[in-house]
């Protein structure tokens, strides 16, 4: 799998589904590597808002969320769900709603890790492809890291209540 080598694959992590119980330690964690990126302040404690947001996507059917663990520390999260396009009946691609790193963790391999596990996830589904959006503006690091993984801007972006985004996808099966 292109970008997803198993040098690139850290065998220090390991994986458990996430689950309810978990809302506070997500919703801390994408508050710290949003602070980390953004250059400002780590809190030391999730805002109520991220705790109630993370409530509902972890309560959503659809969603499925793993957590990366060094020990029994969680380093970082992915979350998604099937992803269908207006008019279709069926799913077409993964979509990654969230993918993030406590900074402390960041650089040692964890968000590799979690997409391999998103990759693998689509391939036993059988999806075409997997797709994220991310800042277009705020987020190089990020850009850089999904690029390395295989990833590649789609040409396609939004505006949203976090800024202008852009789309990124990585095609898992040839449609040709």
């Amino acid at each position: 799998m292109k970008g997803l080598s198993k040098h690139n694959m850290n065998k220090s992590f390991t994986n458990r589904p996430a689950s309810i119980r978990d809302v506070n330690t997500l919703a801390l964690i994408n508050m710290r590597a949003y602070a980390h990126r953004d250059n400002v302040q780590l809190p030391a404690s999730p805002s109520s808002d991220e705790v109630e947001y993370f409530n509902r996507k972890l309560s959503d059917p659809k969603a499925w969320a793993d957590v990366a663990l060094r020990g029994c520390e969680v380093a970082g999260f992915i979350l998604g769900y099937p992803r269908i396009l207006e008019g279709s009946e069926s799913p077409d691609a993964e979509y990654i709603s969230l993918l993030a790193v406590d900074p402390r963790f960041m650089g040692q391999g964890a968000a590799s890790y979690l997409m391999q596990l998103a990759v693998k996830r689509a391939q036993q589904v059988e999806r075409e492809k997997i797709v994220l959006w991310t800042a277009r503006d705020s987020n190089e690091h990020a850009q850089s890291v999904y690029k390395h993984l295989g990833f590649t801007l789609s040409g396609m972006d939004r505006d949203s209540d976090f800024g202008p985004q852009v789309e990124f996808h990585r095609q898992l099966i040839n449609t040709e």
